[in-house]
């Protein structure tokens, strides 16, 4: 289980705080809102396949830090093309790798988790430039949780 919520992004981010446009900040990614729990809103929590949804798309949308969580961004800085596209499919599969590599050692601790809540497997994972948004990537990819339920998410990249 894990909770759902928005928090809207004041563009500062980093030790030492560096101040970001909406355009250009890396944790809302232009979005002006990012994942997390908002002290005086109503609080909902997932669980089961969204759950698994929700970490995915956080991981996603988080530039990588030094702990190895979170999307390598700077692979978006270039132009994107057929060389480009494999790299950033690692990237991801990194990324989910990283997720269940996580969930396997909390489980080991005894953090108890559904198996519709634990990722199994990558099923299939496609990465797409936007037709509307060039500096934009959507990423499609079906994972398969250790109950063997198929979870879809589609997750836009943003430079």
């Amino acid at each position: 289980m894990d909770y759902l919520g928005k928090v809207s992004c004041d563009h500062r981010v980093g030790s030492p705080v560096v101040s970001y446009t909406l355009l250009t900040c890396p944790r809302c990614l232009g979005t002006g809102e990012y994942g997390g729990i908002e002290i005086f809103s109503t609080v909902t929590t997932v669980s089961g396949y969204n759950q698994v949804e929700q970490a995915i798309k956080k991981i996603l949308s988080e530039k990588v830090r030094d702990t190895g969580y979170g999307f390598d961004y700077s692979l978006l800085r270039s132009v994107i093309d057929t060389n480009t596209v494999p790299a950033i499919k690692k990237e991801i599969v990194r990324c989910i790798e990283y997720l269940r590599s996580s969930q396997q050692k909390e489980k080991a601790r005894g953090v108890g988790y559904s198996p519709r809540e634990l990722i199994y497997s990558i099923r299939s994972l496609e990465v797409n430039q936007s037709s509307t948004e060039p500096r934009s990537i959507i990423a499609t990819l079906v994972v398969t949780t250790e109950a063997g339920n198929s979870i879809q998410v589609t997750q836009t990249l943003k430079r």
